[in-house]
């Protein structure tokens, strides 16, 4: 269910973004690339698709009360030296989680009733307090890299290619801060993917 939940989640972060004049969403891009690198991963897309519809009508037969779903959340930075500004101040990043913690509870301050079908999501992200060592975190890493600006190659997502290694997929949320080029926005991986590269990315400007 956590996977399921990248899919608004980056919905809600490039709409945030979409102000950028010839930047776009390059999720679509991105997953064809995948499908034709992996031709497993569109049957496991359907198998969890059906897992879903399954649990969601599970749900309606059954009077239960409501769980809050909390999210970890590891946010990448990755900055170069020759533009020392990407490397942005953890007052952005918390800003950021803020609106999505806000939004997903439906405790936004413009919520109203103009779309009927808005809710409260019952889903919580916050900063990870501990990384996959058990040591304390304040769930950003800080990255100074050679690479002046990535594509949508999931380079970022590695520190062989001048990147950082996603934390645990299964455990956390990543998402990677950095300066994209091409006009790409950001993009996210679809529940099926490979589990290293799980996550969102996104681009310095459009982030918090």
């Amino acid at each position: 269910m956590r996977k399921k939940l990248y899919l608004v989640l980056v919905s809600f972060l490039l709409v945030s973004g979409s102000i950028l004049a010839q930047e776009r969403c390059g999720s679509m891009e991105y997953l064809e690339m995948q499908m034709q690198n992996d031709p497993g991963l569109e049957q496991r897309m359907t198998e969890i698709e059906t897992h879903t519809q399954n649990y969601i009508q599970s749900l309606q037969v059954q009077s239960t009360a409501a769980e809050v779903y909390y999210i970890p959340v590891v946010v990448h930075v990755l900055w170069d030296a020759s533009n020392p500004a990407l490397n942005i101040s953890d007052e952005q990043v918390q800003s950021q989680i803020d609106v999505i913690y806000k939004d997903f509870r439906r405790l936004n301050t413009d919520a109203d009733d103009t779309w009927s079908q808005a809710g409260d999501m019952e889903i919580e992200f916050y900063l990870a307090f501990e990384d996959p060592d058990g040591n304390p975190t304040n769930g950003i890493t800080r990255t100074e890299t050679t690479v002046t600006s990535f594509s949508g190659d999931d380079s970022m997502k590695f520190s062989a290619s001048g990147g950082k290694d996603a934390w645990d997929t299964t455990r956390y949320l990543n998402m990677w801060v950095c300066n994209l080029g091409g006009g790409l926005l950001g993009y996210a991986q679809f529940p099926g993917g490979p589990p290293g590269t799980d996550g969102i990315v996104m681009t310095t400007g459009a982030f918090g």
